[in-house]
C-alpha cells in the first residue's frame, strides 16, 4: 500500500494519506516516516539504461554498416540470396 504525505503541520508532524483509501494518518511525528523512493532515483536508471543501450547501438554501429555487418555479410550478398 502506498503512502504519501499531504500536509506538514506547524508542529514538525505530517499528516500521511494512504493510495485507493479515504484513509488519513495524522501527527505522524518525523521518526516514523523514511523515504523509500523517488521519481529521481528511477529517472537515473532509465538515463543509464539509455546510455547502455546507446553505447551498445555504437559498438555495433563500429562493426560495420548495415543489417549482419557483423556476420561477414554485405548488402549485396543479402539482396542476392533474396532473387
Amino acid at each position: 500500500m502506498h503512502r504519501q504525505i499531504v500536509a506538514m503541520n506547524n508542529d514538525g508532524t505530517y499528516d500521511i494519506a494512504y493510495e485507493g483509501t479515504d484513509e488519513i494518518d495524522a501527527n505522524v511525528d518525523v521518526q516514523y516516516i523514511r523515504k523509500v523512493g523517488s521519481g529521481r532515483s528511477s529517472l537515473v536508471k532509465k538515463f543509464r539504461h539509455a546510455v547502455h543501450s546507446i553505447s551498445a547501438v555504437r559498438a555495433f554501429a563500429s562493426m560495420g554498416t548495415g543489417f549482419g555487418a557483423g556476420l561477414g555479410l554485405s548488402a549485396t550478398a543479402e539482396s542476392k540470396s533474396e532473387q
